[in-house]
């Protein structure tokens, strides 16, 4: 696998957990951006910027950028934040299961 198309694969995982962590979570605040940048010297590269704002008001920052050496360690960074997330949301069906 090349690393755009790994850099693909981390996008679309990335996008679609901050999508349930919006639905499932709505006191966590997630911020998904995707962005090229384009130098001189570098020549062109895309970075994924994720945001979070957690319950206790604290903001983590997190980028994935395909040009960097720990593009793999800082994607499952942020998906482990998603995940945990994902993990302490309270579940839907055991709320509409006591309101019966």
């Amino acid at each position: 696998m090349t690393k755009a198309e790994k850099f693909n694969l981390y996008a679309d995982t990335l996008y679609g957990m901050c999508r349930k962590v919006q639905d499932t979570v709505p006191e966590a605040c997630v911020r998904f951006e995707c962005n090229t940048f384009s130098f001189e010297g570098l020549g062109r590269y895309r970075a994924i910027f994720v945001s979070i704002t957690t319950f206790d008001g604290t903001i983590k920052y997190y980028d994935v950028c395909e040009t960097l050496n720990d593009m793999e360690e800082k994607f499952e960074s942020a998906k482990t934040v998603l995940n945990n997330l994902l993990l302490d949301a309270p579940c839907p069906y055991c709320e509409k299961g006591e309101e019966n």
